[in-house]
């Protein structure tokens, strides 16, 4: 059984009622997210699958490899604002188009492997990092008009672009209809991420294994893998999303492949495969399933937290335009893709959705 067949599999059996008990996971326990159960799964299922693909990789200096030469046209064009910390770190800002505010935090260590193994590559020039930055993020906001800038258009247009043709809309309309579910459904507002780049490797043994390994997907796309000129590897550290700053996702990542197909780089195809956007573009509005798919609660509001109601300690309830207080009891149907994270400010567990609905009650 292949890995692709593996994790298919363990996710057949995923119950919903895990969903529920989000809420009542132990503290500190590491989590992934689950499909239609988590924020987050757009990373942790794609993450899962370039897990280990090239963990056999073992790393080769050569002084014959000529400085990796990236053209950083993909992301300079998207309104990212950069602040260098110094020579092995940097951050940058940006506010998206669906208003949400953006914050990539990027550290290298040790700078002397980079450097050794990548010869010329500095932070401050790492266009692959900041474009694994920003596919992150576009995954978790839903912002797919800047997800989709990341990969091969010849790639998109003989995939994701023509199951969308099937869903009767076009590359724009599915983008539209995506930013409405994401506007809806998601109780955040602004990103951080932050992560630590541990190794970058560039070797013609890597690109003849990355060849190897993707050929039968290039063809299904009908692209030729032999005109893929260059492999770049990061290994990463421990990535940390904060969402608000007040609740922090652990998500851990171990590798990830950028490629240059005819002069440009792209992260590599593969993440696409299990790529959520049909999932969004088929989620309609008072359908109960997808990501509208709707769950109930009723309690006290025991707090007020930068706009959110918090319930029971725990759960967390983005308010819009509903007129809340602490103290009154409600019921409240929410929607929610299942975030499971904790406060930054104790490490507690915590649930968090979004008000569909609430209604006040009497005392319960």
């Amino acid at each position: 059984m292949n890995k692709k067949e593996q994790l298919n599999q363990a996710f057949s059996q995923i119950d919903d009622r895990l969903i529920e008990q989000a809420a009542n996971v132990p503290k500190n326990k590491k989590t992934l997210l689950r499909k239609w159960g988590s924020l987050a799964v757009a990373v942790s299922i794609l993450i899962c699958i370039s897990i280990g693909v090239f963990h056999t990789i073992h790393h080769m200096n050569s002084p014959d490899i000529p400085p990796i030469d990236i053209n950083p046209s993909v992301v300079s064009k998207n309104g990212w604002k950069t602040v260098y910390s110094d020579e092995s770190s940097l951050k940058k800002t940006k506010t998206g188009s669906n208003e949400f505010q953006y914050t990539l935090c990027i550290d290298y260590a040790p700078v002397e492997t980079l450097y050794e193994n990548v010869l010329s590559i500095s932070p401050r020039e790492d266009a692959l990092a900041e474009m694994f930055g920003q596919w992150m993020i576009s995954q978790l906001a839903f912002d797919y008009q800047q997800h989709f800038l990341l990969f091969s258009e010849a790639f998109l247009n003989n995939t994701v672009y023509r199951d969308f043709e099937n869903a009767g809309l076009t590359a724009e309309q599915a983008n539209q209809k995506i930013a409405q579910v994401a506007a809806d459904v998601i109780g955040f507002t602004d990103y951080r991420v932050e992560y630590t780049i541990l190794d970058i490797k560039n070797t013609p043994e890597l690109l003849q294994q990355y060849k190897d390994e993707y050929k039968t997907l290039f063809q299904e796309a009908d692209l030729d893998i032999d005109t893929v000129e260059e492999v770049c590897e990061y290994t990463f550290e421990e990535v940390n999303i904060y969402f608000n700053e007040i609740f922090l996702n652990r998500t851990y990542v171990s590798n990830i492949v950028f490629y240059k197909y005819n002069g440009e780089w792209y992260i590599s195809p593969e993440m696409l495969e299990d790529d959520l956007c049909i999932d969004l573009v088929l989620s309609e509005k008072g359908s109960n399933r997808g990501y509208y798919r709707s769950r109930y609660i009723s309690g006290q509001v025991q707090n007020i937290e930068n706009g959110y109601a918090v319930l029971g300690s725990e759960n967390y309830f983005l308010i819009k335009d509903d007129d809340i207080a602490v103290g009154d009891y409600v019921e409240i149907t929410y929607y929610s893709v299942g975030l499971e994270a904790v406060r930054v400010s104790d490490g507690e567990s915590c649930h968090i959705g979004v008000i569909a609905e609430v209604k006040k009650t009497d005392d319960m």
